[in-house]
């Protein structure tokens, strides 16, 4: 996007990172509220929520539902997709980072926010490294730099359905876990009480 602000639009660095900043500012309204959501009703399906708006604000920005950027689109478009994918990182990113911090002991809590801050960067070092190769194998086959983002961000949206699918299947998990957890904690209460079962020695004839 700091590309297709310069050479597309000519907005001087200052102008175009000015623009960017729509979304650390989104970001910094949304994710405390959606944080405080997930405390009180728990995370699924607010990271399902905020991976379903970044699927839909992307692919409204590569052309999809009659939107998209273009050459002409307005200041106000532009402001207003960049919102739209601060909203779903804030929307998405609190929940996930409780659910991941909750199923951990205590014990080792600095090792699992060590672990995350990892691959969080990971993340963005892999995303920004694969959506620059989609964007310039593109730009290589047609050479428009418009089309060449457009492919970029379909690309980026279905990675984002993948993150819905994944909400999803993380529930799962987490309920097939509490019941394995029941029926293990039933077997562990058995093997109490058999434990405890007394039983009458023989006597030596």
């Amino acid at each position: 996007m700091p590309f297709y602000l310069e050479q597309v639009h000519h907005f001087a660095p200052d102008k175009a990172g000015l623009f960017m900043t729509a979304i650390p500012l989104t970001i910094f309204i949304v994710a405390p509220i959606s944080g405080r959501l997930s405390d009180r009703f728990g995370g699924q399906e607010l990271s399902f929520i905020g991976a379903m708006v970044g699927a839909i604000g992307l692919f409204a920005m590569a052309g999809a539902l009659g939107l998209g950027i273009f050459e002409e689109s307005s200041p106000a478009a532009i402001v207003l997709a960049l919102s739209s994918i601060g909203l779903a990182t804030g929307l998405f990113q609190s929940p996930n980072n409780n659910a991941i911090l909750s199923a951990v002991p205590n014990h080792k809590l600095g090792v699992a926010s060590a672990l995350l801050a990892m691959i969080r960067n990971l993340g963005f070092g892999t995303g920004t490294t694969l959506a620059t190769g989609f964007f310039a194998w593109r730009q290589n086959v047609t050479g428009n730099f418009v089309q060449s983002l457009h492919f970029a961000f379909w690309a980026a949206g279905f990675f984002a359905v993948g993150a819905m699918f994944a909400s999803l299947g993380r529930k799962r998990g987490i309920e097939r876990g509490v019941e394995r957890g029941h029926v293990m904690s039933d077997d562990s209460e058995q093997n109490i009480h058999m434990d405890h079962v007394v039983t009458p020695k023989k006597e030596g004839l």
